[in-house]
């Protein structure tokens, strides 16, 4: 499958910003709050999303890697697929929040020091740009009215759930992107071990590990597997 047809396709003039939360309280980073959420029309499952973090992980030349190099995939292999992306490192002052990704332009920016930490193998780090690679890939069609305001939420959205929450989505395309099913069942009995090989928070390894016993996943899992 083409990397446009996983993709949607990019809406002219709209700049839509994601935000990643980080409780980060070491190094000096303080907390950041989880920002105001979003809701995507487009609802989509644990397997859904699972599917798709497969099929760019293949995309991006990584289905058999066990330990993802999410820098060289924000510095290097997007572009490949989308030429104007890029991966803009602002200084901490300058940017509200730990990351953003706007839409159009295609750009994700990041803290300078959560690239640095990112850069040195941190794991919340390299979560939080999992995370917006997450909201880059799967997100390009969000009008910007579906944004929840101060108020309240807008009337069409009110009966959106968890599965249309873009937030949740990111997280969930995060997990898979970085522990996908078949490394995380075969690691299932050593959640610290899963976490050392995927370069990820110990929480995510277990959540991941949880999660790839689902019957749902068996079908991923060991497709995954026997490549």
């Amino acid at each position: 499958m083409s990397f446009s047809k996983l993709c949607s396709d990019r809406s002219r003039n709209r700049t839509i910003k994601l935000s990643a939360s980080c409780d980060l309280a070491k190094r000096g980073r303080e907390p950041v709050m989880k920002s105001l959420d979003r809701f995507n029309p487009e609802s989509l499952n644990e397997l859904e999303i699972a599917e798709r973090a497969h099929q760019f992980r293949a995309t991006f030349g990584i289905a058999d890697k066990t330990y993802v190099d999410i820098i060289e995939i924000l510095e290097f292999r997007i572009i490949d697929f989308v030429p104007d992306f890029r991966l803009i490192i602002r200084r901490d002052i300058e940017l509200k929040n730990t990351a953003e990704t706007t839409i159009d332009p295609p750009r994700i920016f990041v803290r300078e020091t959560i690239y640095d930490a990112a850069c040195e193998g941190d794991r919340d780090c390299r979560r939080i740009l999992a995370h917006e690679l997450g909201h880059f890939l799967l997100h390009m069609k969000i009008e910007g009215s579906m944004q929840r305001n101060l108020l309240g939420y807008e009337k069409q959205i009110l009966a959106s759930n968890s599965l249309s929450s873009i937030e949740d989505q990111a997280d969930i395309f995060a997990r898979h992107f970085l522990v996908p099913p078949y490394v995380a069942f075969k690691n299932r009995e050593d959640i610290q071990n899963l976490a050392d090989l995927t370069g990820v928070p110990q929480n995510i390894a277990a959540a991941a590990a949880t999660i790839s016993k689902r019957v749902e996943m068996l079908k991923i899992r060991d497709y995954q597997a026997s490549k």
